[in-house]
């Protein structure tokens, strides 16, 4: 059984249709990266899959359960976690503190450990506003890896990131992916996520428009065309 299915999702914000009947399944343990141009309809497939919007049609099933009409409190609660585009770190508490507090039942030992992880370890005992941007995106990585989910969303993780950063952004996924997270990406930087993804959806005009292994994905004609017909970034 997958750990996320999402069945004929349909929103429309006025008279734009921003998924038109998107269908998905997430297994346990997979990286997914979920690609497209400006519009495509991949945040707000994002915020219906975590119960930030609701769909005008369809449902989201997670682990079997219908979470379709449920508030992303609810969902969290199941082990869904979630990495937001603009990171909203605890500004005035340390670095430490933030990990720290995302789950009280880890020893100082393993939230250093996580920092390690995101290469956050020399700022442990900052305060967190101090980080430069792509710092409090690693930041909120560790956070969301503090609460060990079952299920990780994250959008757009390399937005506004040094690309001296990615490397800790990508280990960090490897390491939920051993620990069996799922993960699903939203991601503009193609060439990042091919690296990492198992398995590339590309969304179109609310959309899916291909699903297989990245190296296909990004030589599918539908795909190049929907990037203006440019190689795919």
């Amino acid at each position: 059984m997958p750990v996320v299915e999402a069945r004929g999702l349909v929103k429309r914000f006025g008279g734009v249709t921003a998924l038109d009947h998107v269908t998905l399944t997430f297994d346990e343990g997979m990286v997914y990266a979920i690609i497209g141009p400006n519009g495509s309809g991949k945040t707000t497939l994002l915020n219906v899959l975590t119960g930030y919007v609701k769909p005008d049609a369809g449902s989201v099933h997670i682990m079997g359960k219908d979470v379709t009409k449920w508030p992303p409190h609810r969902i969290a609660s199941l082990g869904v976690g979630r990495v937001f585009q603009i990171p909203l770190p605890f500004r005035t508490l340390t670095v430490y503190d933030n990990v720290a507090i995302a789950n009280p039942s880890l020893s100082g030992s393993e939230v250093m450990e996580l920092l390690r992880l995101v290469g956050l370890e020399g700022k442990a005992w900052e305060r967190a506003g101090r980080l430069s941007g792509g710092q409090q995106k690693l930041l909120e990585i560790a956070r969301a890896l503090a609460k060990n989910p079952k299920i990780l969303y994250m959008d757009e993780p390399t937005a506004g990131v040094n690309p001296g950063l990615f490397e800790r952004i990508e280990n960090a996924i490897r390491e939920m992916k051993e620990r069996g997270t799922t993960v699903v990406i939203i991601e503009h930087n193609v060439r990042f996520v091919s690296r990492i993804a198992d398995e590339m959806i590309a969304m179109a005009q609310g959309r899916v428009i291909a699903r297989g292994a990245p190296e296909e994905v990004t030589r599918d004609p539908r795909v190049i065309e929907s990037y203006l017909g440019s190689e795919v970034p």
